[in-house]
Protein backbone atom coordinates (compact mmCIF):
# COMPACT_ATOMS: atom_id res chain seq x y z
CA UNK A 1 0.00 0.00 0.00
CA UNK A 2 1.49 3.33 -0.98
CA UNK A 3 1.25 6.84 0.38
CA UNK A 4 -1.21 7.81 -2.39
CA UNK A 5 -3.71 5.30 -0.99
CA UNK A 6 -3.42 6.77 2.50
CA UNK A 7 -3.75 10.28 1.03
CA UNK A 8 -6.92 9.25 -0.89
CA UNK A 9 -8.38 7.86 2.31
CA UNK A 10 -7.60 10.97 4.32
CA UNK A 11 -8.95 13.24 1.56
CA UNK A 12 -12.25 11.35 1.61
CA UNK A 13 -12.50 11.84 5.37
CA UNK A 14 -12.09 15.58 4.85
CA UNK A 15 -14.91 15.76 2.30
CA UNK A 16 -17.33 13.50 4.13
CA UNK A 17 -19.31 16.47 5.45
CA UNK A 18 -20.12 17.39 1.84
CA UNK A 19 -21.60 13.98 1.08
CA UNK A 20 -24.17 11.75 2.72
CA UNK A 21 -22.03 8.62 2.49
CA UNK A 22 -18.62 8.41 4.07
CA UNK A 23 -16.28 6.37 1.90
CA UNK A 24 -13.73 4.50 3.95
CA UNK A 25 -11.94 2.69 1.14
CA UNK A 26 -12.22 1.50 -2.45
CA UNK A 27 -10.56 -1.47 -4.09
CA UNK A 28 -9.66 0.64 -7.12
CA UNK A 29 -7.48 2.88 -4.91
CA UNK A 30 -5.21 -0.13 -4.49
CA UNK A 31 -5.22 -1.57 -8.01
CA UNK A 32 -2.96 -0.24 -10.75
CA UNK A 33 -3.09 -2.35 -13.88
CA UNK A 34 -2.49 -5.87 -12.62
CA UNK A 35 -0.66 -4.67 -9.51
CA UNK A 36 -2.19 -4.16 -6.10
CA UNK A 37 -4.64 -6.11 -4.06
CA UNK A 38 -8.09 -6.15 -2.56
CA UNK A 39 -7.02 -8.48 0.26
CA UNK A 40 -7.31 -5.93 3.07
CA UNK A 41 -10.87 -5.05 2.02
CA UNK A 42 -11.81 -8.73 1.95
CA UNK A 43 -10.29 -9.18 5.43
CA UNK A 44 -12.15 -6.23 6.93
CA UNK A 45 -15.43 -7.17 5.24
CA UNK A 46 -15.13 -10.71 6.63
CA UNK A 47 -14.47 -9.29 10.09
CA UNK A 48 -17.39 -6.85 9.90
CA UNK A 49 -19.72 -9.60 8.65
CA UNK A 50 -18.66 -12.06 11.36
CA UNK A 51 -19.11 -9.40 14.06
CA UNK A 52 -22.58 -8.52 12.68
CA UNK A 53 -21.57 -4.91 11.99
CA UNK A 54 -22.90 -4.68 8.43
CA UNK A 55 -26.22 -3.17 7.39
CA UNK A 56 -28.51 -4.98 4.92
CA UNK A 57 -26.67 -3.25 2.07
CA UNK A 58 -23.31 -4.30 3.51
CA UNK A 59 -24.44 -7.91 3.85
CA UNK A 60 -25.64 -7.87 0.24
CA UNK A 61 -22.29 -6.55 -1.00
CA UNK A 62 -20.44 -9.06 1.16
CA UNK A 63 -22.45 -11.98 -0.19
CA UNK A 64 -21.94 -10.85 -3.80
CA UNK A 65 -18.19 -10.84 -3.22
CA UNK A 66 -15.48 -8.23 -3.34
CA UNK A 67 -14.45 -7.13 -6.82
CA UNK A 68 -12.48 -4.23 -8.28
CA UNK A 69 -15.50 -1.90 -8.03
CA UNK A 70 -16.17 -2.55 -4.33
CA UNK A 71 -16.00 0.26 -1.82
CA UNK A 72 -16.61 0.34 1.91
CA UNK A 73 -18.91 3.20 2.84
CA UNK A 74 -21.10 4.27 5.73
CA UNK A 75 -24.27 2.89 4.14
CA UNK A 76 -22.85 -0.61 4.49
CA UNK A 77 -22.51 -0.44 8.27
CA UNK A 78 -24.87 -0.52 11.23
CA UNK A 79 -24.48 2.08 14.00
CA UNK A 80 -21.92 0.05 15.94
CA UNK A 81 -20.00 -0.69 12.75
CA UNK A 82 -19.89 3.03 11.95
CA UNK A 83 -18.44 3.86 15.36
CA UNK A 84 -15.77 1.19 15.07
CA UNK A 85 -14.82 2.12 11.50
CA UNK A 86 -14.66 5.82 12.37
CA UNK A 87 -12.40 5.05 15.30
CA UNK A 88 -10.19 2.31 13.87
CA UNK A 89 -10.02 2.14 10.08
CA UNK A 90 -7.47 4.93 9.59
CA UNK A 91 -5.26 3.38 12.27
CA UNK A 92 -5.42 0.02 10.50
CA UNK A 93 -4.73 1.50 7.05
CA UNK A 94 -1.73 3.44 8.35
CA UNK A 95 -0.41 0.28 10.03
CA UNK A 96 -0.75 -1.70 6.79
CA UNK A 97 0.98 1.07 4.87
CA UNK A 98 3.94 1.06 7.28
CA UNK A 99 4.27 -2.63 8.07
CA UNK A 100 2.98 -4.15 4.79
CA UNK A 101 1.20 -6.76 6.95
CA UNK A 102 -2.54 -7.43 6.87
CA UNK A 103 -2.92 -8.05 10.58
CA UNK A 104 -6.57 -7.76 11.70
CA UNK A 105 -5.37 -7.84 15.33
CA UNK A 106 -4.44 -4.15 15.04
CA UNK A 107 -8.04 -3.37 14.07
CA UNK A 108 -9.49 -5.66 16.74
CA UNK A 109 -7.33 -4.10 19.46
CA UNK A 110 -8.60 -0.62 18.54
CA UNK A 111 -12.22 -1.83 18.37
CA UNK A 112 -12.04 -3.21 21.92
CA UNK A 113 -10.99 0.13 23.42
Amino acid sequence: MNSQVVENYLNNIQIESKTKLKIYDKVKWHIEGNKGTKDHIEIIMNWLFNKKLLSKEGIEVYKLGIDNETSIHSGMLNSTGLKIMDKCYSIWIKNISKSKKLDIKVFEKCAKK
